[in-house]
């Protein structure tokens, strides 16, 4: 998708800048914390109100910068789908007659609308909130570091399986996410049919049986979103509880070392802070990270409107050309097959004058809106023009 629709690098430094500005401030509440107890163990209140100050200043900052953060991601987002959506939208225009027909009206729609949607939410939101939690897992494991070495291993060890074990659904999830994607398809489609019957529907008191094909669409689509969602569930569940694990063993440990005067109860906070701090962006990467590839499957609608066939698009091929009408149109010995061996048109001569009236008749299946789609160059890419002649081509 990135040859398509890309962020600027202005937007992406800005971002990052952000993030970085903001993880800081967070890893500063650690700080605070720790530097609060060690100045009431030691009953000093001057420092401490210097502390309680600096702590609504920080809590300003903070504030403001959370919000900037946050609100340049969304804006980055909408542009990002925005580009998305037209781009899109006018490759879809820009397609011929057949290669439109390829697909019904409602594929269009519910790729336009409900596949943009999800996809918003499954990759696009993902990215930039994994790109949002590293940046603050990362300046959190320094301020580990300085801290604690060993307390910081630990940590890590835990990370990792934290990292592997809700992996183990992200196949289930993905063929999972296909499948919603294309009920939600089915059900765009089927609205837009009855819809659009609706004064057939009407006259011939279809709009039971309509109302009961439309319900079973929908509990099918449900309940595919439900085993979607399931294993969403237990991947998130399984990274919650393998956090919590996470926070208990390292509070036990830190404890352990402040028996061993390796700690002191200010640091011990402090590092408990800085883990929850650390594990809290991990368990968010790894909520992401099925999100991203339970997408690649609308991803892979999109590319396929993306890099369409080019005997597909509008585009007149070489030697062709739109037909001039300045006086007349003549046509000699057209033929036309949509299957090979089938032809529709054969042998066909027409002039039709400028100002003239003209009825073509035959029965059903004869050819005749053919003929004019020929004539109105609705299959364009497959006429050769020769001194204002049609000569027509087989397709």
């Amino acid at each position: 998708m990135n040859k398509y629709c890309k962020y600027s690098k202005s937007s992406l430094f800005i971002y990052i800048v952000l993030n970085v500005i903001t993880a800081i401030l967070s890893v500063s509440i650690a700080l605070i914390i720790e530097l609060t107890i060690d100045i009431v163990s030691t009953g000093q209140m001057d420092d401490f109100r210097r502390i309680v100050f600096g702590a609504l200043i920080f809590m300003v900052l903070y504030f403001g910068f959370n919000y900037l953060r946050n609100f340049y991601m969304q804006k980055m987002i909408n542009h990002y789908i925005e580009q998305l959506r037209s781009l899109l939208f006018r490759k879809i225009m820009s397609y011929s007659f057949v290669g439109f027909r390829k697909s019904s009206t409602s594929d269009y729609l519910s790729l336009l609308t409900n596949d943009i949607q999800i996809y918003q939410e499954g990759i696009v939101r993902s990215k930039l909130c994994i790109v949002q939690n590293a940046i603050s897992a990362t300046i959190v494991l320094l301020a580990l570091l300085n801290t604690n070495i060993s307390i910081t291993f630990l940590i890590i060890t835990c990370t990792a399986i934290i990292y592997f074990l809700p992996r183990l659904f992200n196949n289930r999830i993905s063929l999972a996410q296909e499948k919603v994607s294309k009920q939600l398809a089915h059900i765009t489609g089927t609205a837009s049919d009855y819809l659009e019957g609706f004064y057939v529907i009407s006259t011939y008191n279809y709009q039971k049986k309509a109302g009961e094909k439309f319900d079973f669409t929908n509990k099918k689509y449900y309940e595919k979103k439900n085993s979607l969602d399931k294993n969403l569930s237990k991947s998130e569940t399984l990274s919650s509880a393998l956090s919590v694990a996470t926070e208990l063993l390292v509070l036990f440990v830190s404890a352990q070392f402040v028996f061993m005067n390796i700690l002191n109860v200010g640091k011990m906070v402090a590092v408990m802070q800085l883990t929850g701090a650390f594990v809290q962006p991990l368990i968010l990467i790894m909520t992401n990270l099925p999100k991203i590839s339970s997408g690649r499957a609308i991803e892979e609608r999109f590319l396929s409107i993306l890099n369409v066939d080019e005997n597909d698009m509008g585009t007149p091929k070489e030697g062709s050309a739109l037909l001039p009408f300045e006086k007349d149109i003549e046509l000699h010995n057209i033929g036309f097959s949509y299957e090979e061996k089938k032809e529709i048109l054969h042998g066909i001569d027409l002039k039709i004058r400028k100002g003239k009236k003209y009825a073509i008749v035959g029965g059903s299946g004869a050819g005749k809106t053919t003929l004019v789609n020929i004539i109105n160059g609705i299959y364009r890419q497959n006429i050769v023009l020769t001194s204002q002649k049609i000569n027509s081509r087989y397709v």
